[in-house]
């Protein structure tokens, strides 16, 4: 069994399994996130009660002792393309170059999200070359998560150095909000019931979208239905990350 914590603030009593099994209360206090080397805990250490902790793994307990964590939030985000020049034909995105995209991309990045918050990237980051993206991740505020896209080819030790603290696998289940993260649509046989996808991928286009060279769907509406899918592609979302609030909002329309 893996640590377990209670937030003494609102009850969640949150749990720690498996390596970036990443869950956080739902009046976002205080989290977890463990795995076989460590076990980071966040949040006030008044707000924290410790249900199972086992010290014999010599884990390594981090704690956020300041006063903004606890108005610490959580972002998503997918299909940056940060410097892909044919992303702004492509998606018909409201910048006249790479250069003024990716400032506003940062600008907006860094105007919702703190130091102290976590965003999740789903995905597709950059179209560009190494010294680049040394150049603009850095750049980025918050604890930033990535869960790679099929664009997303460098190595996940690559993107550790340039900023992304971690590279789940994909996809990523966040069991406090029942939402699976992935960068393209799942199929509704892969979401766990009671669970909605949150994914990228599709940019500006509607998820059953016919393909006009095959005239065909890549997501059919028999295996991809819309209540079980919610796009944060930068393109749907005003080029600025997307809150969990916001999110779960739109998962109350579904």
């Amino acid at each position: 069994m893996g640590e377990r914590i209670k937030c003494k603030k609102c009850g969640d009593i949150l749990q720690s399994k498996y390596r970036h099994d990443f869950q956080m209360c739902k009046c976002g206090s205080c989290y977890i996130d463990g795995g076989d080397d460590y076990c980071r805990v966040g949040g006030e250490k008044e707000d924290i009660e410790w249900i199972d902790r086992n010290d014999k793994k010599q884990f390594k307990y981090l704690f956020d002792y300041c006063e903004e964590i606890l108005n610490k939030k959580i972002y998503f985000i997918s299909d940056t393309h940060f410097n892909h020049k044919k992303i702004i034909k492509y998606c018909s995105r409201p910048f006249k170059d790479v250069e003024e995209m990716n400032k506003v991309l940062i600008e907006n990045w860094n105007n919702t999200v703190t130091d102290f918050d976590t965003i999740f990237h789903l995905g597709d980051v950059a179209l560009t070359n190494e010294s680049e993206m040394k150049e603009i991740i850095p750049k980025l505020k918050g604890k930033k998560i990535l869960i790679k896209g099929n664009h997303d080819k460098k190595s996940k030790e690559f993107f550790r150095s340039i900023g992304f603290e971690e590279i789940p696998e994909n996809p990523l289940k966040l069991n406090t909000e029942k939402l699976i993260l992935s960068h393209k649509p799942l199929a509704d046989t892969e979401i766990p019931e009671g669970y909605i996808n949150i994914h990228g991928h599709i940019h500006n286009n509607p998820l059953h979208k016919i393909n006009p060279t095959t005239n065909e769907m890549e997501y059919p509406k028999e295996l991809y239905s819309e209540k079980l899918h919610i796009n944060v592609s930068v393109d749907v979302i005003d080029f600025k990350p997307i809150s969990l609030e916001e999110l779960l909002k739109k998962v109350e329309g579904k």
